[in-house]
């Protein structure tokens, strides 16, 4: 079992699997990084005398030594530990954010993505005909498209905004608690794999997610004693709204706290940076869409393309084709709050979008009409910026 010294000493132990890196860490060292599970060999296995394996520390989280049902998870979250190619830079940065956030904080994530990943049941050959009516629907699939999200390109996203390549604070970001950032940001999503686990998709309208990541916060006594109840709060609520539509100004915690808006600010451009580019850079954009299956090749929704030509956001029920996607993305260039998050939009994002619509057009999705008006309120928002 692992005891709270073995935990202490190695501070973002439980990366090994939820960043997706090697399978062991040298215990023995005084220096927690040294050999960073992020720079210990990923390509053969670290040979060290004393190490704490994937198997043992999601044994210890699931307590299933002798389940089958939990030997089969350890087997399949281990084997997910070598899906993920990252550059050195990528990497370093990871493992920045990781030996920046809290232990407390790495564990209860942790805890939430082995509780709930796929179990035998998943198997397509186990799958109920619920499944199978949904064609393309995989539960796999969908937990490695939201396990990446959270450990690979959430923590990429917050350290290029907030750092630069030497590690230096961005001076918009001074005023920010990174230890409640890094906080926000790991948490964010916890209750989407519960959410998948018990509902089969990810449909806020029969499981709101947020709300759920919101009790599960504060019923974790182990948050309460690195954080005050001050710092609980504002994590509570940047989690609360990080995926609503807009933010609730007139809500009591914002009315009394303008600290807890703008890390609820921060939390909602750091996500929409991370659905854009995530690990594999914007110019993937299009093959992670197609890659989860759910958007059909044809006509922009225009209740999607009303609200954007209306200056605001795109309620995603409304997104099930690639162009009403595209559109969705580039409403977001309504809302980004903080200088840097918009001008990574407008730099590297809104000439990818731009290009997808331009795609769309010549598909017959969006008519010249509609890309006509498109364009017009792309050139005012860009000017206004």
């Amino acid at each position: 079992m692992l005891n709270s010294e073995t935990i202490q000493t190695t501070q973002n132990a439980v990366s090994i699997y939820i960043a997706g890196m090697p399978t062991s860490y040298d215990l023995n060292s005084s220096d927690s990084k040294s050999e960073s599970y992020l720079y210990c060999s990923r390509h053969e296995q670290c040979d060290l005398e004393d190490t704490i394996t994937a198997d043992k520390v999601l044994k210890e989280y699931l307590s299933l030594e002798n389940n089958a049902k939990g030997e089969y998870k350890i087997h399949n979250l281990v084997n997910r530990l070598n899906t993920v190619s990252l550059t050195e830079e990528q990497a370093s940065k990871i493992d920045f954010v990781y030996s920046h956030t809290p232990k407390e904080v790495l564990n209860l994530f942790a805890r939430e993505v082995a509780l709930y990943s796929p179990g035998p049941e998943d198997e397509p050959s186990n799958w109920s005909n619920k499944f199978l009516e949904k064609g393309d629907y995989n539960p796999k699939k969908d937990f490695d498209i939201k396990w990446k999200h959270c450990a690979i390109d959430i923590p990429l996203i917050t350290y290029n905004l907030l750092y630069d390549n030497r590690r230096q604070r961005n001076p918009e970001f001074n005023n920010f608690d990174p230890r409640i950032v890094f906080a926000i940001t790991m948490l964010h999503d916890i209750a989407r794999f519960k959410q998948l686990d018990l509902t089969d998709e990810w449909d806020d309208r029969g499981f709101e997610h947020a709300e759920e990541a919101e009790r599960i916060i504060e019923n974790d006594n182990n948050l309460k004693r690195i954080f005050n109840d001050h710092e609980i709060q504002i994590i509570k609520a940047a989690t609360k709204y990080h995926n609503k539509i807009e933010v609730d100004n007139s809500d009591e915690m914002f009315r009394t706290d303008s600290e807890a808006l703008m890390y609820s600010y921060l939390i909602r451009d750091i996500d929409k940076l991370a659905n854009l580019f995530g690990k594999d850079g914007i110019a993937n954009l299009r093959n992670r869409a197609l890659n989860t299956g759910r958007y059909r090749d044809s006509n922009i929704n225009t209740v999607a393309l009303q609200s954007f030509l209306n200056m605001e956001l795109v309620d995603k029920h409304k997104v099930d084709t690639l162009a009403s996607l595209w559109i969705m993305y580039l409403a977001w260039i309504h809302e980004f709050h903080f200088d840097s998050s918009k001008t990574i939009f407008l730099e590297r994002a809104l000439p990818v979008l731009m290009h997808n619509l331009q795609t769309e057009k010549e598909k017959g999705n969006i008519s010249a009409e509609q890309m006509h008006e498109i364009k017009d309120v792309v050139h005012s928002q860009a000017i206004l910026s």
